[in-house]
C-alpha cells in the first residue's frame, strides 16, 4: 500500500547501478574506477560526509582513497521532473597504488563517514 511505499523511501536510499574497474589493480599505475548510483529515496543526504573508496585486505587492514564527490548533490530526481525519473550520479576516480603496495586479494568498498574529526571512525555516524 502507499504507507509501505512511503516507509521504504523516506530519507535517502543509495543504490548501486554499475561499477567499472579493472579486473586487477596494479601498483605504480593508474587504476580507474567509475561507479554509478541512484538515490531511490525522497531526499538527498544531509550533513558533511566525505566519500572514500577503501581497499580491505584479508586481515581487515583498510586503505583509504579520498574521492571528489559531494553526496549532498545526489538528488533522487530533478525537482522540475514531473515523471520523477531517478537521476544517475557518477563517481569517477583513479586509485594510485605505490610500488610497495602489498599484493593480495582485497575487497573494494565505498565509505562515507561523518565529516567531523571526532566522528569519522564512528560507524554509527557513517552513511550505510
Amino acid at each position: 500500500n502507499v504507507f509501505d511505499y512511503i516507509r521504504d523511501h523516506l530519507g535517502y536510499r543509495i543504490e548501486l547501478q554499475k561499477l567499472n574497474m579493472p579486473a586487477k589493480l596494479h601498483a605504480s599505475t593508474e587504476n580507474p574506477l567509475k561507479l554509478e548510483l541512484t538515490n531511490r529515496g525522497f531526499a538527498p543526504i544531509f550533513g558533511n560526509h566525505p566519500v572514500y573508496y577503501v581497499l580491505i585486505n584479508h586481515a581487515g587492514k583498510v586503505t583509504e582513497f579520498p574521492v571528489e564527490a559531494n553526496p549532498q548533490d545526489w538528488q533522487p530526481f530533478s525537482p522540475s521532473d514531473s515523471t520523477y525519473t531517478p537521476l544517475l550520479h557518477t563517481i569517477e576516480t583513479v586509485i594510485p597504488l605505490s610500488d610497495d603496495f602489498p599484493k593480495g586479494t582485497y575487497q573494494l568498498g565505498l565509505w562515507m563517514p561523518d565529516g567531523g574529526k571526532d566522528l569519522k571512525y564512528n560507524a554509527r555516524y557513517a552513511i550505510r
